[in-house]
């Protein structure tokens, strides 16, 4: 199951963005990726945030009762990168993990490459890179 939705509007694309760069993000090198990544939580971040993804999954239909308590903002800059991997490991932080939801919050024209990809079988989905777009897919499935 792969959904290919709009989420934010380009206004609230950069809310989130001049958020996130009032804020320090922590370099995050590990295995399969290098990035910068800020951790949200529902006390140190503003509210309409949770209330737009709350309102997006509902109107989904696809049964969430809850949201994890924790959004991850992850920057790429040139030469970082994330390879093909699953959402689901055997942590406190994604054992009850279903669904991800990844959202294009930059203007394409800001950088070149970055795509992210969602393997489905033989079918390789492409997230559309318009401003706000994003895809929701189930955690267990391989991206990049």
């Amino acid at each position: 199951m792969i959904l290919d939705k709009k989420l934010f509007d380009s206004s609230e694309c950069e809310s989130i963005i001049n958020f996130v760069n009032s804020k320090e993000m922590v370099v995050d090198i590990g295995s399969i990726f290098t990035r910068k990544i800020l951790t949200l939580t529902k006390e140190n971040s503003p509210k309409w945030i949770w209330d737009k993804l709350k309102s997006f999954t509902d109107d989904l239909d696809l049964n969430i009762e809850t949201l994890n308590d924790r959004i991850f903002i992850v920057k790429f800059n040139t030469g970082d990168f994330i390879e093909k991997h699953t959402d689901v490991w055997d942590s406190d932080l994604s054992r009850n993990r279903i669904y991800t939801l990844v959202s294009q919050l930059s203007n394409d024209s800001d950088y070149i490459g970055g795509d992210t990809f969602v393997y489905s079988g033989t079918d390789k989905v492409k997230l559309n890179k318009e401003i706000g777009s994003c895809i929701v897919f189930n955690s267990s499935m391989v991206h990049e």
